[in-house]
């Protein structure tokens, strides 16, 4: 059975990734990238809104939208 109406659902999120680069060293045991040295963090963080949103139609169909 389909409900009748409409609901709408909100949520924002903080995202805080880790990723890291660590050189093993020069040819011909580890990287070739080692005259470089470490990467360090490249995660950046960020808020990650999310919406969604449906309602009922005529003859039991609903629609939706999500963002």
């Amino acid at each position: 059975m389909l409900s009748s109406g409409s609901s709408v659902l909100t949520s924002v999120q903080y995202v805080i990734p880790t990723i890291t680069f660590a050189s093993a060293g020069g040819p011909p045991t580890g990287s070739t990238y080692a005259a470089f040295g470490n990467g360090g963090d490249a995660g950046v963080s960020s808020w990650v809104p999310s919406f969604y949103a449906t309602t009922t139609l005529p003859w039991h169909f609903a629609v939706g939208l999500a963002r």
